[in-house]
């Protein structure tokens, strides 16, 4: 136990004493490839990117300059109708919240400017200064007097996809003031949301009926009517500004970094959302790795519920995603020099921050590279999965505009954001950049660069780690081997002790009445006994011996000439030395058995009265209850050692792993997310069109419905998963006595909703679990089980083999061990 203590020390130590500093260590970090950087993009080349950009502004208006796509008439000729009506007031800004954020998080300040000039006082966001002015000074004049303007400039006023802008600019400028003002506008704003059957198209008009009110978040306030809404919440519609439930995954992310605690409309519906999208995460985990904690902040993949072949528009949101997830990590997205690093005896402590929730390097790493392969062309893409590097430098100068490239001109469109393009788009190159994507690109290409040294130092820093780390698991492993056999003692001890009890009340209860009568009958039976003996030696020594006499008699009188009296005479004899013997027998031997077993039978009625005394005094004075509360005391001691243990060895695990994640995330190397397999299918979930005043058509994608349906499939290159069990394969309830505690019985039965519960047989309690992936273990295929709650303490995770696997053995992991055999399933249905 001593040395368990010291070990048991030193793991808290060093795993605690930095703890407090190491999250503003590890957020200096990059969390992408840096060792392969490119040359920087010439400050020219950006300049002269940023010479053909439009800025939108008005003073008379109050509206100060901000990015916005070039002002002219379209290709072909035809000119908007707000230019038309209103041309002093007129900016092509549909989309400018988006592209302003970007730009705030690559650090171009304009940018920012523009995100936080979009904001009104009350807290709500608009898709850029001018439409908010429009707001007020142009919407409540075309409600009547324009419907058709008014629903293209002021119905959709924004859009969940614009809302992504607005969270880069709030990591990026950690403007919380405004960021809370936007949580509380949507909680007052989601009290007003009605969801609604609609029928009707874009061309006709939309037409609603049976409405019914929901607290669900809107980022704008007037679009049902005018849009149905590209996804259904419980079988209705809220228009094209209800947010989605995986809009709630990146609040969660942004308001876990930053510590802001939502109101609590907006708090229920991320907890309704998550349940929305536990049925699409049992599905997609796979390809997505950072989605499998889906009750922490995961990431989930949008682009994978698009039914398009080259879904442009939505893999670049989902890369945005991951930008912020990158942000997270480090919201400068830069490292100019190698920030104070803790010397490699503090490396576990420091370390013990690769959480799976979709911000660690590795999880974002992976999720840039699928985004990436499934457009290998996009810079922006591999920019965020491959670094900067000289290729991707490439990329960017073969798509953006040359530096003596003109605004405007035969040819050119300048109206394009082209990382949003898919790149079968005619339009993916040079001529039609709106010049502040590559604004974007080329600063953020130069934003991440780390020059060499500093990797080289870096690397160093981090190799030196991998010993102290390792020799920090192999402690935390013998403290929790330790810890174990101490628990595993005291649960003995304790399950002893209560047996005690239990079996002491038995025989006062019923064990020694039942004992004594066993003993008074068997005395009973004793004496019997004598008593037949007795009159068996009593007829053997009296008429059988006489009758005998009598005979040899007879005999040697009749036939003694003829020599038959001599032989009879000897069997006569035979058989009275027979009868002799066993008279002999009955009473010296037989009798005295009896009486010897009559007089052990009274030892035992007299012990066991003896033993009921004592018995009976021993549970007045209370010394088996004593014993109990002693045992559980000890239990309750081991307890909280070993679930430190656990702890430790989690706390070394991680940091062991994210070691690991590091080294590969920075040289590139693949061989972390080559384990992790994509799936040949997804569900469709329905994708929003673009973040444009007039939304884009998703196709049949739209009559999806969340919470009620899953919509059809799309096959998705990959590497194919197994297929999974019919549902009659798999295990909805079973129980297993624990082989290490005989007597330890765990039940275990999966409710309505998919979750389970477990219930111990020695207290009753009842804890509930997630059904979390499926896999195969020692040739089985199963399901694994995970504790609730999830993110906090040790994870543990049992596995529930398919009722087709030839043994039904269920086993436990806790998290960094090796899984453990629990024992042998019964009444499995």
């Amino acid at each position: 136990m001593r040395s368990f203590l010291v070990l048991f020390g030193f793991l808290f130590l060093v795993t605690s004493s930095v703890a407090s500093r190491a999250q503003s260590v590890l957020d200096l970090l990059p969390g992408y490839p840096i060792t392969n950087i490119g040359d920087p993009i010439p400050d020219s080349t950006i300049q002269a990117w940023l010479d053909i950009s439009t800025v939108c502004r008005n003073p008379k208006a109050g509206i100060d300059a901000f990015p916005a796509k070039v002002d002219d008439k379209p290709v072909g000729g035809v000119e908007a109708p707000e230019r038309k009506n209103d041309p002093l007031y007129y900016c092509n800004d549909g989309d400018q919240t988006t592209y302003n954020g970007m730009l705030c998080a690559a650090g171009i300040a304009i940018g920012c400017r523009g995100v936080a000039a979009s904001q009104d006082q009350a807290g709500r966001w608009f898709r850029s200064p001018h439409r908010l002015w429009m707001w007020t000074a142009r919407c409540p004049e075309l409600r009547t007097s324009d419907p058709v303007l008014f629903k293209e400039r002021c119905a959709n006023g924004f859009s969940p996809d614009m809302n992504l802008g607005v969270l880069l600019y709030t990591l990026h400028t950690h403007d919380i003031l405004r960021y809370e003002k936007w949580l509380n506008w949507l909680n007052r704003n989601a009290a007003t949301t009605v969801l609604c059957k609609v029928s009707g198209n874009e061309t006709d008009g939309f037409s609603m009926s049976e409405c019914t009110p929901a607290e669900w978040p809107r980022v704008c306030t007037d679009d049902l009517g005018y849009t149905k809404g590209n996804f259904a919440i419980f079988g209705k519609y809220g228009g094209n500004c209800a947010l989605r439930p995986w809009d709630a995954l990146d609040f969660a992310a942004v308001n876990e970094a930053l510590g802001v605690a939502p109101p609590a409309r907006m708090s229920n519906w991320d907890a309704s959302s998550r349940v929305m999208l536990r049925t699409v995460k049992e599905l997609v985990g796979s390809v997505v790795p950072t989605t499998r904690a889906i009750d922490g902040p995961p990431l989930v993949f949008q682009s994978l519920f698009d039914k398009n072949e080259d879904p442009g528009y939505p893999l670049h949101l989902d890369a945005i995603r991951v930008l912020m997830r990158m942000m997270i990590l480090n919201p400068s997205l830069r490292m100019d020099n190698l920030p104070s690093l803790p010397s490699p005896d503090n490396a576990p402590g420091v370390l013990d921050l690769a959480l799976s929730d979709a911000t660690d390097p590795g999880s974002v790493n992976i999720a840039a590279k699928i985004i990436w392969r499934r457009n290998p062309s996009n810079p922006f893409f591999a920019l965020l999965a491959l670094g900067p590097t000289p290729e991707v430098r490439q990329r960017i100068l073969d798509l953006c505009p040359l530096e003596t490239d003109t605004k405007t001109g035969t040819g050119i469109d300048r109206t394009h954001w082209l990382w949003e393009k898919g790149p079968k788009e005619a339009i993916f190159d040079r001529n039609h950049s709106m010049g502040w994507d590559c604004v974007f690109v080329g600063s953020l290409y130069n934003r991440m660069r780390v020059k060499k040294d500093l990797v080289d130092e870096l690397l160093d820093k981090f190799l030196a780690f991998a010993d102290p780390i390792s020799a920090a698991l192999k402690h935390a492993n013998e403290a929790l081997q330790l810890a174990e056999s101490a628990s595993d003692l005291k649960l003995k001890a304790l399950k002893a002790a209560q047996k005690s009890f239990d079996d002491a009340n038995e025989f006062v209860t019923t064990g020694y009445e039942k004992a004594r009568d066993e003993a008074l009958k068997s005395i009973a039976a004793k004496q019997q006994d004598i008593i037949n003996l007795n009159a068996e030696a009593h007829t053997l020594a009296t008429k059988t011996i006489f009758d005998l006499h009598h005979k040899v008699t007879n005999i040697i009188c009749k036939y003694d000439p003829t020599g038959v009296c001599k032989r009879a005479l000897g069997a006569a004899e035979n058989e009275l030395k027979a009868a002799e013997d066993r008279l002999n027998f009955i009473q010296n031997t037989a009798i005295k058995q009896a009486n010897d077993a009559i007089a052990s039978f009274n030892k035992t009625i007299g012990d066991l009265d003896n033993r009921v005394q004592e018995t009976r005094t021993q549970i007045q004075k209370g010394t088996y209850q004593l014993a109990i509360k002693e045992a559980q005391a000890e239990v309750r001691v081991a307890g909280p050692i070993l679930d430190t243990a656990r702890k430790g060895v989690a706390v070394a695990q991680r940091a062991d792993n994210r070691l690991k994640s590091l080294l590969a995330v920075w040289r590139n190397d693949d061989a972390v997310e080559d384990s992790l397999a994509e799936p040949a299918e997804v569900p469709i979930l329905p994708s929003t069109g673009p973040s444009s005043s007039a939304p884009r058509s998703s196709g049949s994608a739209a009559n999806n419905t969340l919470g009620s349906g899953l919509g059809s499939k799309q096959h998705i290159p990959g590497k194919l998963p197994p297929k999974g069990p019919t549902k009659t394969k798999r295990v909805r309830m079973f129980t297993v006595e624990l082989q290490d505690i005989p007597g330890s019985i765990r039940s275990y039965k999966q409710l309505a909703d998919g979750s389970w519960t477990r219930k111990n047989s020695e207290d009753g309690k009842v804890t509930r679990w997630r059904a979390e992936e499926r896999i195969t273990l020692d040739g089985c295929t199963g399901q694994t089980l995970v504790m609730l709650p999830i993110g906090a303490g040790t994870r543990y995770e049992v596995f529930v083999p398919d009722k087709d696997c030839a043994a039904m053995i269920a086993k436990s992991q806790i998290e960094g061990m090796e899984w453990r055999v629990m024992g042998a399933m019964k009444n499995i249905k």
